[in-house]
This record gives structure tokens, C-alpha cells and sequence, in this order.
């Protein structure tokens, strides 16, 4: 679901990584993708080394 917000960006910033999932023998099976939005702590940041 898409939604807009009056006063955002529609610019997000997103810390992302993969986890491999491995079986016995250690081959990867799976990747386990994980992202989190981490626009509001990006802006406080750069607030902070502008002050």
C-alpha cells in the first residue's frame, strides 16, 4: 500500500541487509532479506551536524 503524506518526501532512506540461511553443510539455501526505514533518524542526524 502506497499513501502520501502531506509534509513527506516521497524520498525514504532504508538500512537494508541480507542474512544467509545455510543447511548442514554450510551451503546457503536461503536469503533472508531485511529493511527498516530510517528517514526520520537521517534527518534528526543531519539537524544534529548542522546545529
Amino acid at each position: 500500500m502506497f499513501v502520501l503524506t502531506p509534509g513527506r518526501s516521497l524520498v525514504s532512506s532504508v538500512n537494508f541487509s541480507l542474512k544467509p540461511f545455510t543447511d548442514e553443510t554450510s551451503k546457503v539455501v536461503l536469503l533472508i532479506p531485511k529493511g527498516r526505514d530510517i528517514t526520520d533518524f537521517k534527518q534528526v542526524w543531519e539537524a544534529l551536524e548542522k546545529s
